[in-house]
């Protein structure tokens, strides 16, 4: 039996990282203002989830990892992200990223833009390149290492996105009520900057 996903040692599951890095890159860091959010640990608690084709048996009972968050994040702009993640479920898919705005809208997986042009509801599917992102992040990482360059990503960016995500739990832990994240001040110049 397979020893379960456990808090200790990483503070809680990965739920949401992905979502929050995304959202952050896409709107250029906004600051966050408050935060509440709700996590359920029910399908990796049960035994009746450890089933054939999946992830092979785990001790239910000492399951400690989320199997699902859902998260309001306000910003100071005005704006609200709506985060749902979920590593197991009983769906086959929580829907595509999304992103409004008031003079457009994008979805990713492909990239579809949305706008009012010439009159007219516009869609259109960009084609972007088949590209690996997470082998481009590699190997920009492993260039500047060799280089002797800065990480071609701002390691303050990953700090803000983990205090995000820790206004997240401490917000869950709380039975949904509002937190406002404490942002070191170390970190605060990168918000509200726009990535070129």
């Amino acid at each position: 039996m397979k020893t379960p996903p456990l808090k200790r040692g990483r503070g809680g599951g990965h739920l949401g990282c992905y979502a929050i890095n995304n959202a952050m890159n896409i709107l250029g860091f906004p600051e966050v203002d408050r935060v509440s959010a709700h996590i359920f640990t029910a399908i990796g608690r049960s035994k009746d989830a450890i089933v054939e084709g999946g992830w092979g048996a785990w001790d239910v009972d000492r399951f400690e990892v989320e199997d699902f968050v859902v998260a309001k994040i306000v910003l100071r702009n005005g704006g609200v992200l709506i985060m749902k993640e979920a590593w197991a479920m009983h769906n086959n898919d929580l829907g595509r990223p999304f992103y409004m705005g008031t003079r457009g809208g994008i979805k990713l997986n492909p990239l579809e833009v949305y706008r009012d042009e010439w009159g007219h509801m516009t869609t259109v599917t960009v084609n972007l390149p088949n590209r690996d992102p997470w082998r481009d992040k590699v190997g920009r990482f492993i260039d500047a290492i060799v280089k002797g360059q800065p990480s071609p990503i701002d390691p303050r960016e990953v700090v803000y996105e983990q205090f995000i995500l820790d206004a997240v739990y401490e917000s869950a832990r709380q039975g949904g009520v509002e937190v406002k994240p404490t942002i070191p001040d170390e970190v605060k110049p990168i918000i509200g900057r726009v990535n070129q």
